[in-house]
């Protein structure tokens, strides 16, 4: 009899930064001990619907043309653009026989095609490669009252028991459950939470002991949280003012309630590796986490949300547990978003049938070394603003629209030691991560003469790695080393 086909179960939250990852005991016992972690593992846009395409494709966001939520970027772009024929999921499904599901969150503005009328699909549309499909229309962000696209079908949810996260979660252990015929299970759990509003199942809303707990968190007051000089940064944020008592408290507000949430998503990782211990899969499943993007809340000054080229806001959790990860790995080359999806494919046993320019990260997590890894990862800004007369792509307080426009277009590359930044006013950062983990000294703040010759290679290289990572095309081209 043939051996059982891997499964790969993927869940990924939506704004969550690296530093939410130590209030997550299920998440760190059960995949990130367990397996292997990545240190430097990067969004290519901090935005969720730009890098959810990366994800999904495994390219850059030049390479998909989805650089925004809303149109012409979003679900509809994706559409139109023919995107959604090659993804991880239809290369699972067509080419190495897997079951797969999306669970959540698709793309900003699903279904929306409306401005586009020869390209509309109904409210019933399902994407190619999916064959199970849960994923709400409307109402999505709170999970209380929502329309889900069930596999084609419309169904209003409401009421406690039908919370979304719940929902899921029981819809993702069923499929564990009844996946008997080793035909290989990839599952993806795209949560809401700890996006604003935050949503929270009424279980871990309703836990006193947890809500005690949760009481006594404040987002952790590190060295770059309210940044005492922002002298060496770039013109429109040297404007920043220092952050208020009361700015202060609403910040640490937000901050638990994002804990509650992700709670909530903890808590659906635990069950999800009890089903599959029970049911004597969980030896043969690769668990892998992370997120579409962090997110910044008074660090550097700056006002609450994402867009922005600091690690706040670009790295992300990244683990993943299964066959042949040793636990306790530790993974520090520089990775990303576009290496999602032929990361899947390996573990399927396959290659993706597109050009694509991300990499298999197994071997890194097995503990191989590449022969040639990149050294460099694109980053860049996100398009933002909304379609007037139409409701926002996404929930967004309003200093999180003012930062995701704070400072204008940048481009930038990050490696393992270093981070650079271009803006589009000509300004440009560049930090030394071995020396200022929290990029507070721009070195390029000091004159020419004073840089040591190393920082002046360092720059050489990343402004030459970034001229080469703009515009690139499949992973050979798209790897700087």
């Amino acid at each position: 009899m043939a051996a059982a086909k891997p499964n790969i179960i993927f869940f990924l939250a939506d704004d969550m930064a690296t530093y939410h990852l130590r209030h997550m005991p299920n998440t760190r016992r059960h995949v990130f001990a367990r397996g292997a972690r990545f240190t430097n593992f990067y969004a290519n846009v901090s935005l969720c619907c730009p890098s959810r395409a990366s994800l999904l494709t495994g390219k850059y966001a030049h390479n998909t043309g989805i650089g925004g939520n809303a149109f012409p970027d979003g679900f509809h772009g994706f559409h139109v653009g023919d995107e959604s024929k090659r993804t991880f999921a239809v290369a699972l499904r067509r080419r190495a026989g897997y079951t797969t599901g999306l669970l959540g969150k698709y793309l900003n503005e699903y279904p929306f095609v409306e401005s586009a009328p020869r390209n509309a699909v109904p409210r019933t549309f399902v994407p190619p490669g999916w064959s199970d499909w849960a994923v709400p229309i409307s109402g999505q962000y709170y999970g209380v009252d929502y329309l889900l696209n069930r596999n084609g079908r419309i169904l209003r949810k409401r009421g406690p028991r039908d919370y979304l996260g719940d929902l899921l979660a029981r819809r993702a252990l069923r499929k564990i459950e009844k996946n008997e015929d080793g035909g290989g299970l990839a599952l993806v759990f795209a949560s809401y939470g700890p996006h604003m509003p935050e949503p929270a199942s009424p279980r871990e809303k309703g836990d006193p002991v947890l809500a005690a707990r949760i009481a006594r968190q404040s987002l952790p007051r590190t060295p770059d949280f309210d940044e005492a000089d922002v002298g060496d940064k770039p013109r429109r944020l040297r404007r920043l003012d220092r952050i208020s008592a009361t700015r202060e408290a609403r910040i640490d507000r937000i901050f638990r309630r994002q804990l509650l949430s992700l709670a909530s998503l903890d808590r659906y990782v635990g069950e999800v590796v009890s089903a599959l211990r029970r049911t004597g899969q969980l030896d043969n499943t690769y668990l892998v986490f992370s997120s579409d993007n962090g997110y910044h809340m008074g660090h550097h000054r700056l006002p609450i949300g994402k867009n922005l080229p600091y690690l706040t806001d670009v790295r992300v959790p990244m683990g993943i547990r299964g066959p042949g990860i040793a636990p306790g790995t530790i993974v520090r080359d520089v990775t990303g978003t576009i290496d999602v999806a032929p990361t899947f494919a390996d573990m399927a046993g396959i290659e993706l049938a597109w050009v694509h320019d991300g990499e298999s990260v197994l071997p890194l997590a097995k503990g191989t070394q590449a022969e040639a890894w990149r050294r460099f990862f694109l980053i860049q800004r996100g398009a933002v603003g909304d379609v007037p007369g139409r409701p926002a792509a996404e929930p967004a307080r309003p200093e999180e629209r003012r930062a995701a426009v704070l400072g204008g277009g940048w481009r930038g590359v990050v490696s393992q030691r270093w981070q650079y930044v271009r803006w589009g006013s000509g300004e440009e950062e560049l930090y030394d991560g071995a020396i200022d983990p929290y990029q507070l000294d721009n070195v390029l703040a000091v004159p020419i003469e004073e840089r040591t010759p190393e920082q002046r290679q360092a720059l050489d290289d990343a402004r030459a790695a970034l001229a080469r990572l703009t515009g690139c095309v499949g992973a050979a081209e798209c790897r700087v080393g």
